[in-house]
């Protein structure tokens, strides 16, 4: 048994007495203050800078514009092959998920596949199974089997007047063998058109990798290549705006000086943008601010 001293005692008197001692009503007060929740307190409806994918909130730019247009393009003029390329955090996956739900579905047959580091031929290939509704093949299967039943598919879905697009999101992370399976999958065709249409969606750094003459094959088939710029000052305080008023607040949420700080900080990149924005309205909001300031931008800015 524990052996409770006078000095215990004496200790555990004086932080009962400190504790009653509080202003219980200030301290909830200051509390609240620091926790204010920047939806409730800007009266908005939605979080506008959030770390997701919504293509409600997709700011189309011109250059997001050009690059959309040209990758539909390619789909409906039959092109084997297209690229679209930009820094990361540009836009690229929001693209790719405007282009699923765009393009027309009696004519198309459209599946995504994410690509990850060190992916391997057979792996895309299984993907693509996958995403067309095939039951995955028994293991083991060579990659001309996978192939042969992908263009089984791809010749199904002619005769019943579609075409397969596939879209490849980070397309940056396919190694050499498994880029070349793909230029072997856009040479399904029939003599007046491709069955199939590839958007290739990768980083800048791709498009350079491209250049090398390892590629010079699958480069020539990229009829349509595009490229996403990031934002310009101008782009940045338009971004922001919508983006405050399609979560149902108001477009002057954030003031003139604070756009601008906001652009120069993050280089026209609408994730840092995000995340800049994001940050700088939490913080207004525990300040209890009814503008998002420079000021305030400047605290938050790493």
């Amino acid at each position: 048994m524990t052996n409770v001293t006078h000095q215990d005692v004496q200790v555990v008197d004086n932080v009962v007495e400190l504790v009653d001692g509080l202003d219980r009503t200030s301290d909830s007060s200051r509390f609240q203050w620091r926790s204010a929740d920047p939806i409730e307190h800007f009266q908005l409806e939605a979080n506008p800078f959030a770390d997701n994918v919504n293509p409600d909130f997709f700011f189309r730019t011109e250059s997001h514009e050009e690059a959309f247009i040209l990758m539909k393009k390619a789909v409906e003029d039959n092109a084997a092959l297209a690229l679209c390329t930009a820094l990361s955090g540009t836009g690229k996956t929001l693209l790719t998920q405007i282009l699923l739900q765009e393009l027309d579905q009696t004519k198309c047959r459209t599946i995504l596949i994410l690509v990850y580091p060190n992916m391997s031929r057979t792996a895309l290939l299984r993907d693509v199974l996958t995403e067309l509704d095939i039951e995955p093949p028994r293991p083991g299967l060579s990659i001309g089997a996978l192939l042969a039943l992908i263009q089984e598919e791809i010749i199904r879905l002619y005769r019943t007047g579609k075409k397969l697009v596939l879209i490849i999101d980070e397309a940056h992370f396919l190694k050499t063998d498994t880029l070349h399976v793909l230029r072997t999958l856009s040479n399904i065709e029939v003599p007046d058109k491709k069955l199939i249409s590839v958007l290739l969606f990768g980083e800048d750094h791709f498009r350079k990798r491209l250049d090398h003459r390892t590629y010079r094959a699958l480069l020539s088939r990229m009829f349509i290549r595009s490229t996403i710029a990031p934002l310009s000052t101008e782009e940045v305080e338009q971004y922001i705006k919508f983006r405050c008023l399609m979560a149902g607040g108001r477009g002057d949420l954030f003031t003139e000086d604070a756009h601008a700080r906001i652009a120069e900080r993050t280089n026209g990149v609408p994730r840092e943008v995000n995340r800049l924005a994001h940050n700088a309205m939490l913080a207004a909001a525990r300040k209890g601010l009814k503008q998002v300031t420079a000021e305030v931008v400047n605290t938050v800015a790493r």
